[in-house]
């Protein structure tokens, strides 16, 4: 696609409209559009970090029934005021900059993963400071169905990563809900591999974007998912996702070192870290 300069008749770059890490769910409660879909959308050209997280934002289209026909496509949420900037800007519903200050630190938000907890809807975040390394997953909740987002929380920083042991990477996370009880499934690392597969820790207070805790101060982990590939690598995964409705358990991504490609791997386990 070509993408105009703030003037809205240049053209500023040409390059590819990308959607990563969609988040789909069901809301029962929300008899004309119980189907949500989100997703990481950004404009990628020149191999430019930086300017694909300028022009991204968080999108959604909803549906009466998952054949469709699906809705149009909103911004839900994107940085702050100029990102993306002019003529785009007035197209985004709701700016993260705007929502809370402790937001302000951020330059940049992806991977959304949205689950339904007892009419409250929750969306985790990974955050990034002016860099393409993750720093932070963030919670917001929404009262209204999706339609106004507010913050709950930081959920974790990288600051706190001695809280889970020897790692020194947040590589990404998700949410996920068994029952009543809701997870979330980090993805961490060290200087030796990326990704060292996926770590579940359960919510204490998932709205107030509090884990459950030892009395070390140290997260309680729920499940521990090594790498699934026979042939791992340094590049490693363990991003993951979860519904008690489909088979395999947890599902995970890795990298695998036998295809030289990411894949799915059907974990047969569950995020409380049953069989």
């Amino acid at each position: 696609e070509a993408l105009l300069a703030p003037d809205g008749t240049t053209t500023l770059s040409e390059g590819t409209v990308r959607y990563e890490t969609p988040s789909l769910v069901y809301d029962a409660a929300d008899t004309a559009a119980p189907w949500k879909l989100f997703a990481y959308r950004y404009f990628w050209a020149e191999n430019n970090v930086g300017f694909a997280q300028r022009y991204s934002m968080i999108t959604r289209k909803t549906a009466a029934s998952i054949n469709g026909p699906w809705s149009k496509e909103e911004w839900i949420l994107a940085t702050a005021p100029d990102y993306p900037p002019a003529p785009y800007q007035a197209l985004v519903q709701q700016h993260m900059h705007n929502i809370h200050p402790d937001l302000r630190a951020y330059s940049a938000f992806s991977r959304p993963s949205v689950v339904v907890d007892r009419g409250v809807m929750l969306m985790s975040l990974i955050a990034f400071r002016n860099t393409a390394q993750a720093d932070s997953v963030v919670l917001l909740a929404s009262l209204d169905r999706g339609r106004k987002w507010i913050y709950a929380g930081t959920v974790m920083t990288r600051a706190d990563l001695p809280k889970t042991g020897p790692h020194t990477r947040l590589a990404g996370a998700s949410l996920l809900k068994e029952g009543n009880q809701i997870y979330l499934a980090a993805v961490l690392g060290d200087d030796k591999v990326g990704a060292l597969g996926t770590f579940i820790y359960p919510f204490a207070d998932a709205g107030r974007a509090k884990l459950a805790s030892g009395a070390d101060g140290k997260f309680s982990l729920a499940n521990y998912i090594p790498r699934q590939s026979t042939t791992p690598t340094a590049i490693g995964g363990g991003y993951a996702t979860f519904d008690e409705a489909c088979a395999g358990g947890v599902i995970t991504s890795e990298f695998s070192g036998l295809r030289s490609r990411y894949q799915l791997f059907k974990t047969a386990q569950t995020p409380g870290g049953k069989d």
